[in-house]
């Protein structure tokens, strides 16, 4: 099935090497949406509206592949975890992954905020995402998985609370892509 999000999407411009979303799942521990995997595939590298960062397997440019980013998750979640034990801030109202029910980083916004998917044992496909604050005092759900969230981010213009309030921006549709 296409992908609702493909409307804004243009054709990739370099055919992306192809990934063995074997190896991949077997790095991170589990297996991936089947819809982020659709769209990583077609592309080298991804970001939304020029605002949302999408991690890739193949991630060229620091900070942007999936699987190095799954350790710095956990170190910022661990990190999180060990500043409210000091009452610097309040503890993150997730675990990291693999912990049951952990978050599991999928994206990062130009202004250092996260995506991410809450893990559950039903399955990547019922995963839905969440989006934190740099900081991580701030998190705000979507009900659905990783397109219904960039669609209804950049087609709907729906807001995310700890998103900056100017996106997304009236020509946000516009997408960067490899």
């Amino acid at each position: 099935m296409k992908p609702r999000l493909w409307e804004v999407l243009d054709l990739p411009v370099r055919e992306p090497a192809p990934t063995d979303w074997a190896q991949v799942e077997a790095s991170l521990g589990t297996a991936l949406p089947e819809d982020y995997k659709q769209v990583v595939s077609r592309y080298r590298g991804l970001v939304v509206g020029g605002f949302i960062r999408v991690l890739h397997p193949h991630g060229r440019r620091q900070g942007m592949d999936i699987v190095v980013e799954d350790e710095s998750n956990r170190a910022w979640i661990e990190f999180l975890h060990e500043e409210a034990e000091f009452g610097e801030y309040e503890p993150p109202p997730y675990a990291a992954f693999p912990q049951p029910g952990g978050i599991l980083r999928w994206g990062v916004t130009i202004d250092g905020d996260y995506c991410h998917w809450v893990t559950n044992p039903h399955g990547p496909d019922t995963w839905h995402v969440v989006v934190s604050e740099h900081k991580g005092d701030q998190w705000t759900e979507f009900p659905g998985g990783f397109e219904d969230f960039l669609s209804a981010f950049f087609l709907d213009r729906s807001r995310v609370t700890c998103f900056r309030p100017d996106w997304p921006a009236t020509d946000s549709t516009s997408c960067f892509r490899e």
